[in-house]
């Protein structure tokens, strides 16, 4: 049996809200789960990267390509101002992929219970490019959080918050 899923049961054992590693939705008609094959449309978005240190857990994030569901913006290259006004290039790229074995997990946040620190300390320490290895490596394709929220009717619902696919350069 792989480390990790003794990690994952100690985890489980000893937290009151195991919750975060056990999350599913049904969202634009699919359903996302663990080890559920998935096909999505999505829109990535490559600039140049912005270091916010730990606040976003860039420190620890695993290494992938960071896409949105669905196909937003126009495709292409254009310019951007960046926060200081200097201008920057963006390309935009819409694809559509098949995740056989998406590893879904709640949000959390990016603190200490973020998604981030949490797979972080399930695979011993792990951060960055040995962080997706190792995911890859028992099995997963695709990093899938999922967050709640209060839609503009007020209705308390689940979604998607961010999509990370393993294996495949930013």
């Amino acid at each position: 049996m792989k480390l990790v899923l003794e990690n994952w049961r100690r985890y489980l054992n000893e937290n009151d809200d195991p919750s975060g590693f056990q999350a599913e939705v049904y969202q634009d008609g699919e359903y996302f789960a663990t080890g559920y094959p998935v096909t999505l449309k999505y829109t990535h978005r490559q600039q140049p990267r912005v270091d916010m240190g730990t606040q976003f857990g860039q420190h620890i994030e695993p290494h992938g390509m960071y896409v949105v569901q669905g196909h937003h913006g126009q495709e292409g290259e254009h310019e951007e101002s960046s926060l200081s006004n200097e201008p920057f290039t963006v390309k935009t790229i819409h694809g559509i992929i098949k995740i056989n074995n998406p590893l879904v997990i709640q949000h959390g946040g990016y603190g200490e219970n973020g998604w981030k620190q949490r797979l972080t300390n399930l695979y011993n320490g792990k951060t960055g490019k040995e962080l997706s290895m190792a995911i890859t490596e028992d099995g997963h394709d695709a990093i899938i959080t999922l967050d709640s929220y209060t839609s503009s009717a007020g209705k308390d619902t689940k979604g998607i918050s961010e999509i990370v696919l393993l294996g495949i350069p930013r």
